[in-house]
């Protein structure tokens, strides 16, 4: 309860301010949807998950990335395995979306110099994305809930805040929710299973332990933009 409520004072005093200012100071609208309004919104998410989970860090003596980012695996060969499951993640959405006529691509929106820096950009974003939202939900939050109540209550709170967090975002529905509840749940049991949000892709706890789901999450957020930028979708809307 403690950190959640730490967690709506960063909203409130860090996330808010600290965003209408870089905003503000860059020029850039935070309600679109491009890379540079993502990327300040999530680095702010980012300042202030981090910033909230230090303070509980500090009061167990432990080190602020103790709760499943250990900051010497990061960027390591297995966070680049996490991307490559994203974007194969991507690629089989996409391809099943093409072949059953859900979805017709007709090129790119874009010329190969706005791509290039435009990918660099969603990258970045949506790392920050993967990061900061793993950390609010599956970090600090999941361990103390799972010391306090057990594996299954703490997995169960956990994936329904991460849930029903996404009910405000535009064009989310009821399967889109049930979804990415059934995401959080298995990404719950991965922690369960490696003891870190450095998951374990396949094989056993020695053999693979280590793929980061954060960059997994975060290539599927890109790829999402980049394959269907220029995209059609028949049928009526959801």
């Amino acid at each position: 309860m403690l950190f959640a409520f730490g967690i709506f004072l960063g909203v409130r005093f860090v996330e808010d301010p600290l965003s209408q200012f870089l905003a503000q100071r860059l020029a850039i609208n935070l309600n679109e949807l491009s890379a540079p309004a993502l990327l300040i919104r999530k680095f702010v998410l980012c300042v202030s998950v981090f910033l909230v989970t230090a303070i509980a860090a500090t009061v167990e003596r432990k080190r602020v990335d103790s709760y499943g980012l250990p900051v010497e695996q990061a960027f390591g060969k297995f966070f680049w395995k996490g991307m490559l499951a994203g974007l194969l993640v991507v690629v089989f959405v996409a391809g099943a979306m093409i072949s059953t006529g859900g979805m017709a691509l007709h090129g790119l929106a874009l010329q190969w110099n706005e791509i290039a820096k435009l990918a660099f950009l969603w990258l970045v974003a949506n790392i920050l994305v993967g990061i900061g939202e793993e950390y609010t939900f599956r970090g600090y939050a999941l361990r103390s809930l799972w010391r306090g109540a057990g594996f299954w209550p703490a997995a169960l709170i956990t994936t329904a805040l991460f849930a029903g967090d996404h009910l405000s975002k535009p064009g989310e529905n009821a399967m889109d929710i049930g979804m990415i509840f059934f995401l959080g749940l298995t990404l719950c049991l991965s922690v369960r299973q490696t003891g870190s949000l450095w998951w374990r892709w396949a094989g056993t706890r020695r053999s693979m332990q280590g793929n980061c789901f954060s960059s997994a999450h975060a290539t599927v957020n890109r790829c999402q933009w980049i394959i269907f930028s220029k995209s059609r979708f028949p049928g009526p809307p959801s």
